[in-house]
């Protein structure tokens, strides 16, 4: 069985997901929203977190939904969102605190991933530094900038995560 997906604005197709089985039988496993987005990000380029998947009805699916093929969904993809100072300084203090649930809240609004602190420093710098290998993969999946330079410390040398 196939799940399909479509992009929302012209109805063309973007992939086409088969539900593979060992046995020739139709298989009728669930797959999650939030994995269909993963799957998703190797065919568009795309993170899942730009990414929004609708049934159709037209509603928004959240990422913990479970879709059964066959069926179609509707791809949009969402421009990043401007950040305010208050949310830049919840977005570094999650980073520094490995907190993954705001992590993923601040990314799914969606956010910039490289948004760059007073230091120069974002938040794969500070989830590097800190050794947090759950923030660093998170991070990169949203596509964080693995070759930003911080700005210049005190001996003059700026790092990449």
């Amino acid at each position: 069985m196939t799940l399909q997906i479509q992009w929302l604005s012209s109805g063309e197709d973007v992939v086409s997901l088969s539900c593979q089985d060992e046995s020739d039988e139709e298989c009728d496993n669930t797959i999650t929203v939030k994995t269909v987005k993963q799957l998703l990000t190797g065919h568009i380029q795309q993170p899942r977190f730009r990414q929004r998947l609708l049934d159709s009805s037209g509603i928004i699916l959240a990422d913990d939904v479970e879709v059964t093929p066959p069926d179609t969904l509707y791809l949009v993809l969402m421009s990043l969102n401007p950040s305010s100072p208050k949310e830049q300084a919840l977005w570094f203090e999650a980073a520094k605190n490995a907190d993954l649930p705001e992590l993923e809240t601040y990314l799914s609004a969606p956010h910039d991933p490289n948004i760059v602190a007073e230091r120069g420093e974002t938040a794969l710098h500070i989830a590097a530094t800190l050794g947090s290998v759950d923030c660093c993969s998170l991070l990169l999946e949203a596509r964080s900038d693995v070759n930003h330079f911080s700005l210049p410390a005190f001996d003059g040398a700026s790092v990449t995560a």
